[in-house]
């Protein structure tokens, strides 16, 4: 649930905050962002399968009817509740960085995976608490920033490859 259900809806809803729309199905309606979520599912099916004895068959299934949910118009999921607080949602062994330890660890290249936690970085809600801190990475950097308030190592492959794909990612992100 944590990386088939959790990952991919926080990064909508992410992403979703960036284009300012409100409702997570509102969200999953944008082109680029159902692709990019559909990437991240695709990504860590694909290291699930090779790290765990999971029944492949359910974990597709899974999958695909987590997503068909988060694009349910009669959901009416707030991005707000679904993006808040995402430094923790940045943690070393969460929903974010912890897919990311588990995609590289497989192989798997994150290019979906990196342009969620990218938007993670950029998430602007002035309502909640994080939103202050989140303004820091500009003057801190970004690898600074995941290890004073993440707690990940900046010698790490994650906080190198997270660094490094920032300013590119966020030129191709954002709106």
């Amino acid at each position: 649930k944590l990386y088939l259900h959790n990952t991919p809806h926080c990064i909508a809803a992410f992403l979703g905050n960036l284009h300012g729309v409100h409702y997570v199905h509102e969200a999953l309606s944008i082109d680029i962002i159902k692709d990019i979520v559909e990437g991240v599912v695709a990504e860590l099916l694909h290291a699930l399968k090779l790290s765990t004895d999971y029944n492949h068959v359910f974990m597709e299934s899974y999958a695909e009817k987590e997503v068909k949910r988060f694009s349910n118009n009669l959901l009416f999921d707030p991005i707000n509740r679904v993006a808040r607080e995402p430094i923790r949602k940045l943690l070393p062994s969460g929903r974010l960085l912890g897919a990311l330890r588990m995609t590289l660890l497989q192989g798997v290249i994150p290019n979906n995976l990196l342009r969620g936690i990218v938007s993670a970085l950029h998430y602007r809600d002035h309502n909640d608490n994080d939103y202050k801190i989140l303004k820091l990475i500009k003057y801190m950097g970004v690898p600074a920033f995941l290890y004073h308030y993440c707690g990940l190592d900046p010698n790490s492959i994650e906080a190198n490859i997270i660094g490094s794909n920032y300013n590119d990612i966020s030129k191709e992100i954002i709106p």
